[in-house]
């Protein structure tokens, strides 16, 4: 009987040899760990505990010890439950590639591949719920995923889809949290480690990483300036500046801003352009904006300017200038498909008006 020992890590490996037999296909993903590791990513409480509920460290000692009985359930689950409703709405004649035979537990490897696992802090009978998240070929798109209580399954869904309605129906209950020692330690506003395992809890590197975001937003420049002088990195920074522009912040720490960085960000043009703030436009172009650079979409400004331009029912003075501006500053017209599409599909022109909107983007890039 292997014992699973907590060391502060709250989303641990851990050893699963059976479920790795499934992990010999295609749906193998990134979640899957070599030598048959799986991640648990453990639920916590908003407390100073530095460790899971013992209902939580049962539950991955039984998941630990008890890998095949888990697995044929899954299979019967899989078999009797999840199958004939998924056929309701996607016929097994039409997509007979995303239901492969199931005569054994062993054939589940030619449908799910373990991708991690969610420990919740509901309980029944002093072992949390479990929720197994697969990559299936039933849904390529948001996987399987199966809510278990030890080796009975309880009820799926697929990711982004899952809710705790069946555990309450089955009598599980959400734990109180009984830790006493509830001093919470901080330092310039962040929270710091506990010293038992020198790590911080889930929630506590989340509400860290929020800080600069909450300073902001409370116009405290003062303390926000004292946390960047340390933890000025550039994705902070750079989600400081889009804040600082969608809260209409004053200028000034605008500008402290982007002293930090160096140049105008992608994501701070875009929120310009969308605005229709010619003016700003104007601003962060002379911190150094590159007009060729990308944004997520693989986009250059200049396209995405065009794009607000032709998809605005109204003519707006703005949006023309600021498109006429990006043109005398460099910019090119990229990508000539968004024009097609808004000029005729959306705005209902035909195609003799979609190539005339195109040869004068080009005659502006000369």
């Amino acid at each position: 009987m292997r014992q699973f020992e907590f060391n502060g890590i709250w989303n641990p490996l851990i050893e699963l040899p059976e479920f790795g037999k499934l992990n010999q296909t295609d749906l193998i993903t990134k979640f899957h760990k070599a030598d048959n590791l799986f991640s648990i990513n453990i639920e916590d409480y908003h407390d100073y505990n530095p460790d899971p509920i013992d209902q939580q460290l049962n539950s991955i000692n039984y998941i630990i010890d008890n890998e095949f009985e888990i697995l044929n359930s899954i299979y019967l689950f899989i078999k009797n439950e999840v199958y004939p409703k998924y056929r309701i709405f996607m016929s097994i004649d039409e997509y007979p590639e995303c239901y492969p035979t199931l005569n054994n537990v062993r054939d589940l490897r030619e449908l799910l591949a373990l991708s991690e696992i969610l420990l919740y802090t509901i309980s029944k009978d002093e072992f949390s719920y479990s929720v197994f998240c697969f990559n299936s070929r039933l849904d390529y798109g948001h996987g399987l995923c199966i809510t278990m209580h030890k080796s009975s399954c309880i009820t799926w869904a697929e990711m982004g889809n899952l809710d705790q309605e069946k555990i309450v129906e089955d009598d599980g209950k959400i734990n109180v949290a009984v830790y006493q020692e509830d001093k919470q330690l901080f330092k310039g506003g962040l929270f710091l480690p506990h010293p038992k395992y020198d790590k911080l809890k889930p929630w506590q590197i989340k509400s860290n990483k929020e800080l600069p975001n909450r300073l902001l937003g409370e116009d405290k420049v003062f303390e926000l300036k004292e946390y960047l002088i340390t933890k000025a990195d550039k994705e902070t920074v750079e989600n400081l500046i889009r804040l600082c522009l969608w809260w209409n912040k004053d200028q000034t720490i605008l500008e402290y801003l982007l002293t930090l960085n160096k140049c105008s960000p992608f994501i701070s043009m875009e929120i310009a352009v969308e605005k229709r703030d010619f003016n700003l436009v104007k601003y962060l172009f002379s911190k150094s904006f590159n007009i060729n650079s990308k944004g997520i979409t693989d986009s250059k400004i200049t396209d995405i300017a065009i794009r607000k331009y032709l998809s605005e029912k109204e003519s707006n003075s703005g949006t023309q200038k600021i498109v006429d501006f990006l043109f005398s500053k460099g910019g090119r017209l990229e990508n000539t498909d968004p024009i097609f599409y808004i000029n005729e599909s959306q705005n209902g022109n035909d195609r003799k008006s979609s190539l005339e909107l195109i040869e004068y983007f080009r005659k502006k890039e000369h």
